[in-house]
């Protein structure tokens, strides 16, 4: 069972932050523009030591290292120092820059999360560009898809491009761990326009190491630059004005972009943007929507909030550690505060088209766009009688509601810092009578549940693995009541299913994915489970009397003291399986048929 786990005030932000831009954009324009040369490799240093546990009070160890235990993974964490030169660019919006300056001396920090082996690694690179919002480094796309990335082998790095993590980062560890990082110049430069060649440079330094290797031992396939909210502005303005003079990197996946059209004179670079509901309605992307191409792909993910509450659940511990951690109950004018659609599975799903739009060319299907009735003069939302937005991918806890989930939030009033109420979007949970209504059985929430994660299975808006998060977490939530039994979930994806001591009597199982479930005391009598996938599976103590397991997968089970009178077996394959009688398979010629126990 998988855990859950800005409107006027932005607007008047962007205003002021694209006033100041077209300034200094202007400004810098009188400067004498030098010709771009290549993207040097810069100097890596490291890994940089951590001498005490994460919390000590000195800090001697990385900001935000991750509280995820990867060791069991098969991850490190290791963090590095980059320095050398950067160049200095234009970015006049939506057209190439120039270069005004060079030799600007940096260093900066890599925080590498990786496979250990070999073997384990996927070949994919995400390259995350650091969100600095809250003043300080943040890492929303590991935070929101890190058990993707560490099931599948990809390695994680984050980039610490701009001046105001990195100043942050200066002062932070008493132990001077981070003094010597500077990215302005000695304040010089403060308009981080030196960010975009630290972050190319970064790249150099992934796939052309020169000396220290980020990923020892590790060969990579596919680097994926990746940035989310503000990350993902500052990527756009480094695909429209710095790419062009030094095409380093194939392809870009833009998380929560802040309404940033993309030229289409790119060449055969991609580019995937990765929408929430609040994105499209308040944060500026509605107005510059643009049909997909061979080379641009947009996702718009219904009932999604730019800042959701699985979000808020991975990085409340660490933020509470090494910085301030977020608000737990925000005084958000509409409550309740943040959206519970967990949009890190569609997300798992696009970073897995992403990877094969780059190595092979094979584009990721066009998502259906949420349903608008007006862009100006404000974008109006077609919604259900319920509040939920029409249109969009709709994940299957969106596609079977049982909330109103909205990516629409307002600021309290005075601000209050820290807190972004318009990002956060709102959750309203359906009362009992309007649950009953809708769900009269538990197996009509989790039959509907399946379907739609079916169907989003086969539309490509997600992958098996978080089809069968959402189709358990549906059967594990107790809506509609908790008897589960006769229910046809024949195919039905229930990998990981817990429901220990309970009943699925009767069951039409047949060819269902149960692998790694516990079923530990559960009744099975009279289930057909005809060819289901039950490796690894806890069926200690199960009740298995007069079921149907005939072809079914029961590699690495566990059936310890389970009761199989009159079960049907034939066919069934055993490897590994520890039988009823509490001998293993493989001691009698990898069957269990001898070692039933008390029938």
């Amino acid at each position: 069972m998988d855990a859950y786990g800005r409107r006027r005030h932005f607007g008047a932000a962007n205003r002021v932050t694209a006033w100041l831009s077209a300034a200094f954009t202007a400004a810098i324009l009188c400067l004498p523009l030098i010709a771009e040369a290549g993207v040097p490799n810069p100097t890596i240093t490291g890994p940089i030591p951590a001498t005490v546990t994460p919390g000590d009070p000195s800090r001697n160890y990385p900001f935000l290292a991750t509280d995820v235990d990867l060791a069991q993974y098969g991850y490190v964490e290791e963090e590095y120092f980059m320095q050398g030169t950067a160049n200095q660019y234009t970015t006049p919006a939506g057209a190439t820059g120039a270069v005004i300056s060079t030799g600007n001396p940096y260093k900066t920090r890599l925080l590498v999360r990786r496979p250990i082996s070999a073997s384990a690694f996927n070949g994919t690179v995400l390259l995350e560009w650091y969100n600095v919002t809250n003043g300080f480094d943040i890492e929303p796309d590991w935070f929101q898809t890190h058990n993707y990335l560490l099931e599948q082998g990809y390695a994680w790095i984050g980039v610490s491009a701009q001046r105001v993590g990195v100043n942050y980062l200066q002062t932070w560890s008493p132990a001077g761990r981070y003094a010597t990082l500077d990215v302005t110049v000695g304040g010089t430069i403060t308009d981080d326009s030196l960010s975009y060649d630290i972050y190319s440079q970064a790249r150099q330094a992934i796939l052309n190491p020169s000396g220290v290797n980020l990923l020892p031992g590790l060969t990579v396939q596919t680097l994926i630059p990746t940035g989310d909210s503000q990350s993902a502005f500052r990527l756009a303005t480094y695909i429209n004005s710095v790419h062009p003079l030094n095409p380093i990197y194939s392809g870009f996946f833009l998380h929560s972009s802040l309404g940033n059209p993309i030229r289409t004179d790119l060449g055969p670079i991609k580019v995937f943007k990765f929408l929430t509901e609040t994105d499209i309605l308040e944060l500026g992307e509605a107005a510059v929507r643009r049909p997909d191409t061979p080379t641009f792909v947009t996702w718009e993910t219904a009932g999604t909030s730019h800042s959701d509450y699985w979000i808020y659940l991975n990085y409340k511990g660490v933020r509470a550690r090494d910085a301030t951690p977020p608000a737990d109950n925000p005084p958000c004018p509409l409550q309740i505060p943040r959206s519970r659609i967990l949009n890190y599975r569609t997300q798992d799903a696009a970073y897995d088209h992403m990877v094969q739009w780059m190595r092979n060319g094979t584009q990721p299907p066009s998502g259906t766009p949420l349903e608008l009735s007006a862009i100006t003069p404000s974008v109006v939302p077609e919604r259900d009688v319920f509040g939920n937005i029409l249109g969009g991918i709709r994940a299957p806890d969106f596609a079977v509601p049982i909330a109103t989930d909205t990516g629409f939030n307002a600021n309290p009033v005075p601000a209050i810092p820290g807190v972004l109420c318009n990002l956060y979007g709102q959750y309203i949970p359906f009362d009992q009578q309007k649950l009953r209504a809708f769900y009269p059985t538990a197996g009509t929430y989790l039959l509907d549940t399946v379907a739609a994660s079916n169907a989003n299975v086969k539309a490509g808006y997600l992958l098996d693995a978080d089809a069968a998060g959402a189709n358990t977490t549906a059967a594990e939530s107790g809506v509609g009541g908790s008897n589960l039994r006769n229910i046809d979930l024949s195919g039905a994806n229930l990998m990981g299913l817990s429901l220990p001591n309970d009943s699925l009597a009767g069951n039409n199982l047949t060819g269902a994915n149960l692998s790694n479930s516990n079923l530990q005391g559960t009744n099975l009598k009279g289930a057909n489970l005809n060819g289901a996938n039950l490796t690894g599976a806890n069926l200690i103590g199960a009740t298995l009397q007069s079921a149907n397991l005939q072809g079914a997968n029961l590699s690495n089970a566990n059936l310890g003291g389970a009761t199989s009178k009159g079960a049907s077996l034939g066919g069934a394959t055993w490897s590994n399986t520890v039988c009823p009688d509490g001998t293993n398979s493989n001691a009698d010629g990898n069957t269990c048929l001898g070692h039933l126990g008390p029938l």
